[in-house]
């Protein structure tokens, strides 16, 4: 074959490598955005004696299409302290008095954590601004969603909030009040949710997205959420001190001022009052029931203080000794009496390893912040939901875990 012949087999090679280069990197991006996008619209699950929800549709869909691309990228030191504490979770089902109820929970995990390695994967082959790109895109589709879907109950209520437990599109009607639940299937995760986009959408000066999150977060009307992105932000200001901050610090007040005035004007929902109302009967209401519930909790611990009760079985205890069919609403509690002290003390180094990385990660690359900010967010809300298995909660692994494996590369190539 002459020189020339050879040139032109070479140049064919190279075009062919670089046409699948960009075909697998489109296909990596639309995967990544189904199923980060999937995470998010939890009310449209398929009852079937279990909730199949779209994460779960979506990831074995996703697993047949890059099969044969997976791999498994090494694991950061908080992954795998993450993945001790849910084997030894796990493994509290042998021990457990309700062992079917055991078995579904750690269904669920092994569902998660494989939902977990796919998410991870995809990120891992994206360069961080086309993740942005999907956290942006999802961000803005998941809040105007919600709104839309919230107001869609409003009118299909005709304004009428009377009653309680009533679900109407994405409203939910509690005690009367209009709050919103959007696509997720509580106001509380709604927040938890919308943690993530309302940081970065701040942190990135994203007006619209800003406003919108606000929005949506307000209509919630949950305490618990109002704290825990409140403080964060607060503690932002305090801590990351510069112009830019302290001005949007200050858009952000204004727009919470504001919307409660326009939707008020439009839609004739006092805001304000409905806030109010919320705060004021905190003592009244024993914190939504979840005082007793917590109590109860606590009593269990102190009777099986070491390893616990056994993973997914607080509800049936509560039942059986208290009469009462709630979940703790209490992610530490949770996993203390179901874990005891060993799982317990699993579970917050691997809180503590993770900002601790989270923190030195804003240090090296303040775009990043956000990241950390979310993470206090969550913490705080883990003190009134369950949220130890949480799709939402593998998802935000993942997406950190590339942050941190972005800054490891930046590193070794300043050396």
């Amino acid at each position: 074959m002459s020189s020339g012949s050879h040139r032109t087999f070479y140049k064919w090679v190279t075009n062919i490598n670089s046409l699948n280069v960009k075909e697998n990197m489109r296909l990596y991006h639309l995967s990544a955005l189904v199923i980060f996008i999937s995470v998010f619209f939890q009310s449209f699950y398929i009852d079937l004696q279990f909730a199949v929800k779209p994460f779960m549709i979506a990831s074995a869909l996703i697993a047949v299409l890059i099969s044969k691309y997976y791999v498994i990228p090494r694991f950061l030191k908080f992954e795998l302290l993450l993945f001790t504490f849910f084997i030894y979770y796990c493994l509290t089902g042998l021990f457990s008095t309700y062992k079917y109820y055991s078995l579904r929970l750690i269904v669920l995990i092994v569902i998660v954590l494989f939902f977990y390695s796919l998410v991870r994967f995809l990120f891992y082959r994206l360069s961080i601004a086309s993740m942005e790109k999907i956290i942006m895109q999802v961000g803005l589709i998941f809040n105007i969603s919600s709104l839309l879907f919230f107001f869609n109950g409003v009118f299909q209520v005709n304004f009428d909030f009377a009653g309680n437990n009533i679900t109407s599109m994405g409203l939910l009607i509690d005690r009367g009040m209009p709050r919103l639940i959007g696509t997720s299937i509580d106001p509380n995760i709604f927040v938890l949710f919308n943690s993530l986009f309302l940081f970065y959408f701040i942190e990135r000066k994203h007006k619209l997205g800003t406003i919108l999150s606000i929005t949506t977060i307000i209509l919630t009307f949950s305490r618990g959420g109002y704290i825990a992105v409140g403080l964060p932000l607060i503690l932002g200001l305090i801590v990351f001190k510069n112009k830019g901050r302290a001005k949007s610090i200050f858009g952000i007040l204004l727009t919470s001022m504001t919307v409660p005035f326009i939707l008020n004007f439009l839609f004739d929902i006092n805001i304000w009052k409905i806030i109010n109302g919320r705060f004021m009967s905190i003592g009244d209401d024993r914190g939504s029931g979840r005082y007793e519930i917590w109590g109860n909790a606590l009593q269990l611990f102190w009777e099986h203080p070491f390893f616990g009760i056994g993973i997914y079985n607080f509800q049936q205890y509560n039942l059986h000794y208290f009469n009462d069919f709630h979940y703790p609403h209490n992610t530490y509690l949770e996993i203390l009496v179901e874990s005891g002290i060993v799982g317990f003390t699993l579970f917050l180094l691997v809180l503590v390893t993770f900002a601790f990385k989270l923190y030195e990660l804003q240090k090296a690359r303040t775009e990043t912040r956000f990241l950390l900010l979310t993470l206090l967010s969550m913490m705080i809300s883990m003190f009134t939901l369950s949220t130890a298995v949480s799709e939402f909660l593998f998802l935000f692994f993942a997406l950190s875990f590339r942050y941190v494996i972005e800054n490891e590369k930046r590193w070794e190539y300043s050396v």
